[in-house]
């Protein structure tokens, strides 16, 4: 529109990067950072005195570094100053910054909107803990909707899986669907609490099935006084 109405295109006035709709794709993390420590490593070199605005490139990514180690504290001088060290001393980017170097950034869009999704590089471990577990706070995963989640009552989870609400329960209590979160969960509204289950739980039991018969399930855990379990 710029261009069809001054016969001038705006990107010599404006950078690319900041254009309402940008006329370069959004950078890979890697060429990113690649090409940052490659601008600091420039200005750090000796008798060029830019020393400040090192530091400031630096901070940047020092701060996307620390919000994905879950670090709410921003880098001071001397954590610029240690980064600075290892770039002069042709560190990679990806040793200086492994929280960084541990994730991928894909994204897709169509005009203004973009759809931006992380997923967990190849050799990289990614472990999926509970929320408030010591120590994890590289990713942290929340699910808001509970009951969209498990939204399954016994009797339903029942139907899904083919079996009777009592052959259902002995099934439970043989896997102990009870005991794993990404099955169960004990949902409470008001002074009442809902024993609810996630489509995760139906994929368990038909799997079991497979090599375990009901029959078998039943002779152990279908008779409450016989061995003492969890009630599902």
């Amino acid at each position: 529109m710029f261009s069809s109405v001054f016969n001038q295109d705006l990107h010599t006035f404006l950078p690319a990067r900041v254009l309402p709709l940008s006329t370069s794709p959004p950078t890979d993390v890697e060429a990113l950072f690649d090409n940052e420590i490659i601008e600091v490593r420039k200005l750090l070199k000796p008798g060029g005195h830019r020393r400040i605005e090192a530091q400031a490139k630096l901070r940047a990514l020092a701060i996307m570094e620390g919000s994905i180690l879950g670090e709410k504290v921003q880098p001071g001088v001397s954590d610029l100053n240690r980064i600075a060290k290892q770039v002069k001393q042709g560190q990679s980017w990806d040793m200086i910054f492994p929280g960084v170097a541990s994730i991928n950034f894909s994204s897709k869009g169509y005009g203004p909107s973009l759809d931006l999704r992380i997923t967990k590089k190849e050799g990289i471990p990614v472990q999926l803990v509970p929320e408030g577990t010591p120590g994890a706070t590289v990713v942290a995963v929340k699910r808001v909707d509970e009951l969209g989640f498990y939204s399954l009552g016994r009797g339903e989870l029942a139907a899904q899986v083919g079996l009777s609400g009592p052959q259902t329960t002995a099934m439970i209590r043989y896997l102990k669907l009870s005991d794993n979160p990404d099955c169960f969960k004990g949902i409470i509204i008001g002074k009442s609490k809902f024993n609810r289950y996630s489509q995760r739980a139906i994929t368990a039991i038909k799997d079991a099935l497979k090599t375990v018969s009901i029959d078998e399930v039943w002779k152990t855990y279908g008779i409450r006084g016989k061995r003492k379990v969890a009630a599902a």
